[in-house]
Parts: C-alpha cells; structure tokens; sequence
C-alpha cells in the first residue's frame, strides 16, 4: 500500500487524547487508567526510564488500543503497567500491533516492558510484530496473553516471564526471522509451530 504520512505527534492532556491522534507519550511517570481509549499511534521518547499504568493488574482497568497498531520507542527504557493492550481502527478488525524498539547509544539495549496483557481486538486477531534491536518483555501479572494472530519477532530480543503454564506469546504460531526469543518458562509460547530463520534463535 506504499507509505502513508501521518499527522503530527501531540503531548496534550491523557483525557483529551483522539483516536486519530499520534501521540508522543509524557515524559514523566504517567496514569493512562482512564477508561478505554483509543489513539492512531504512540511514541515513546523519555530521558529516564518511564512507567505507564493502565491499571493495578494485567487484565483488569483500562484498555488502549492503538489504531494503526504503531508503537515506538526511541527514548529510554519504559514499563506499561496493568491494562490491556490491542490495535485496530475499528471494533472486530483483524490487526498488527507493531512494537519498534531501538537501541540508546552503542550496544547498549532498549527495554520496553509489558507488564500488561494483550488481547485480540474483539473478534478480530492481533498479531504481534517486534522489530528494532532493543529488547521486548512480556510479563502480564497473573492473567495469559490471549491475542491469537501469531508473534513476529524480525528483529532484537524477546524475553518472557517465568510463571510456569503462562502464555506470554498468545495462541497463534511463533516466527523468528534475525531476531532472539527467550523462554523462562515452559508454556510461554501456546503454539504447534515455532520457526527461526536467517540467524533467528529460540530457546
């Protein structure tokens, strides 16, 4: 579909955020518990490490959803917090939420924590996608990842939680293409199929 120019980023009030806004997140510790809300795309450019809460517990409180499925992270270090998590313009659509985590400075990794559950988008599936050499963490509290689209990681490391019989990687098949996939836990990954090429690694 080529490439589409999107609007500029806005830092305005949680509260006033719109589901067409690209919005650059507060560079401050920040509750986005404000009830289900949905915004295009969010980047993340903090000076220090940052944590954004959705609610007190994975699963339980707010919901945000990304419309175009984008999440950026080129700042430091950053915790999403309880909640849920999905994407997709409209209720029921098949999606990818997209998750690019870069580096600091060197070989220095970027961490982008998500203590928060993701889910499907009603009816429709989310595929998680992960690109950019930094690191993603998937550790919901006490409640599955159940997005059943598939995991993508094309890029960087991805690191699960270590409760046994948790699902951090969702429902659908695993692909690792010139990524790394780290599994602390038997049962993270609810799949029949797990695939590595072009250097990828699992284990």
């Amino acid at each position: 579909t080529g490439v589409e120019a999107v609007a500029g980023n806005t830092t305005s009030t949680v509260a006033s955020w719109l589901s067409t806004d690209n919005v650059r997140a507060p560079n401050a510790n920040t509750s986005l518990a404000i009830g289900n809300f949905q915004i295009n795309s969010l980047v993340l450019a903090v000076t220090a490490a940052r944590q954004y809460s959705l609610g007190s517990a994975a699963g339980t409180g707010t919901t945000m959803t990304l419309g175009s499925g984008g999440l950026i992270q080129v700042g430091n270090n950053a915790i999403f917090q309880g909640g849920r998590i999905t994407a997709g313009q409209n209720v029921n659509d098949a999606a990818e939420l997209f998750l690019n985590i870069g580096e600091f400075t060197g070989t220095t990794a970027r961490v982008l924590s998500f203590n928060t559950q993701i889910i499907d988008n009603g009816s429709g599936a989310v595929t998680l996608v992960k690109s950019g050499n930094g690191t993603l963490s998937l550790q919901p509290i006490a409640v599955n990842n159940t997005y059943t689209g598939g995991t993508y990681i094309n890029g960087g490391l991805v690191v699960t939680g270590a409760t046994a019989g948790r699902t951090y990687l969702g429902t659908g098949n695993v692909f690792v293409d010139n990524g790394q996939l780290t599994l602390n836990q038997a049962g993270a990954a609810s799949t029949a199929t797990m695939s590595a090429t072009n250097n990828g690694q699992s284990g």
